[in-house]
């Protein structure tokens, strides 16, 4: 009895050590700067098919630049309250601008393995809010993340052109 209490103990300071030890997720001051769409044409496996991409331009801090560029910057676009939530690729080395921030491109292949045009123009009709946030990764945990940001106004604008 005494040795499994003792287990119980240490086992218990091993879990609070462990999680104490974990470094924070840092925040990111970031905003929504434009949301665009564009094209895509995937030759290799035939046949060659065009689909659409939406691209999201986060502005953050200049102070990130270096973790941006070393990790990998991602994000996620989310249905609110529940979900779903649909994985966003970032798209090349974040761009300092004059103003001390950079901007981060993030975007979504609307290519039918996570989501067809047809089911976000849905949600977009169906007026459901839609946001975005900017997530920085090393391969093991997440780093630094923003807050979620409201693109639903955005998306709204570009509904039209979702094919």
């Amino acid at each position: 009895m005494r040795r499994a209490l003792v287990s119980l103990i240490v086992l218990t300071a091993a879990a609070v050590w462990t999680v104490a030890a974990w470094p924070r997720v840092v925040a990111i001051d970031a905003d929504l700067a434009q949301v665009s769409v564009g094209a895509r044409t995937r030759l290799d496996p035939p046949p060659i098919a065009s689909y659409t991409t939406i691209n999201f331009l986060v502005s953050a801090p200049v102070s990130l630049l270096s973790m941006v560029t070393e990790h990998v910057a991602y994000g996620e676009l989310r249905v609110t309250p529940d979900g779903p939530y649909f994985h966003l690729h970032g798209r090349g080395d974040p761009v300092a601008r004059d103003d001390g921030r950079i901007e981060c491109s993030l975007g979504l292949d609307l290519d039918g393995d996570e989501v067809a045009p047809d089911d976000l123009r849905l949600l977009i009709e169906r007026e459901c809010r839609l946001e975005v946030q900017l997530r920085v990764w090393d391969q093991a945990r997440v780093l630094a993340e923003s807050s979620w940001m409201d693109a639903s106004t955005m998306l709204r604008s570009i509904a039209d052109r979702l094919r």
